[in-house]
């Protein structure tokens, strides 16, 4: 991964691929509007559908062409979604996450992938608490932990985690309590992190298999 700049602009490019994407826009469509390349543009899908197929995630309505995938959608949760990218507060968000290293990215990556849960939202591994609350207080969030345990049955099997919600610590620190919502603004930006390393990897691999 590049310059943090590089990074930050990533992000959001990722977030425009996404919903130019679902909004029906071709390839050729986005490489336009944007100024974007197309192996950019093809990996973000690429890598958007793989982490929709693995997570479920809500945030995104976007389609594949396979007859074999098929994704549930949530389009008020979609639309809520599609909306961060215009607030300052996810702006400011964004680029606190592309001041970290890549290995925090990479941490945060599988994370999302192996813990959000469309019911429940993330659900992680008791081993992951500590780091992940120490990232998100470097973002200034504040991870609130639930004590008991969630058990999740899915079609990949069983697991227990600690459910856990993310809030700015400017909204935690206010005089009425919004400790019972999480700010699913922390959680897009974990999905779109997980697209970035994602689609990198899938960049990095087809350079090297194009020199091969």
């Amino acid at each position: 991964l590049n310059k943090v700049s590089d990074r930050y602009n990533h992000l959001n490019n990722i977030e425009r691929i996404i919903r130019a994407t679902e909004d029906n826009n071709s390839i050729i469509d986005i490489m336009n509007m944007y100024q974007l390349s197309h192996d950019e543009i093809q990996s973000t899908i690429d890598a958007t559908l793989q982490i929709k197929q693995l997570t479920a995630y809500y945030g995104t309505s976007i389609s594949s062409s396979s007859q074999y995938l098929f994704f549930s959608n949530n389009q008020q949760k979609t639309e809520t979604a599609s909306h961060y990218i215009h607030q300052d507060e996810f702006q400011n968000l964004l680029k606190k996450i592309s001041k970290l290293t890549d290995e925090e990215l990479c941490y945060l990556s599988g994370i999302f992938i192996n813990s959000f849960d469309k019911t429940h939202g993330m659900v992680i591994s008791t081993d992951d608490t500590s780091e992940l609350t120490l990232i998100a207080k470097q973002l200034n969030y504040k991870a609130v932990i639930a004590k008991k345990l969630t058990l999740l049955r899915s079609k990949y099997g069983v697991r227990k985690g600690n459910h856990i919600k993310f809030i700015a610590e400017a909204s935690s620190k206010k005089n009425y309590s919004r400790e019972i919502y999480s700010d699913n603004r922390f959680t897009h930006s974990l999905f779109l992190t997980a697209v970035l390393t994602t689609s990198t990897s899938q960049l990095i691999g087809n350079k090297n298999e194009y020199k091969n």
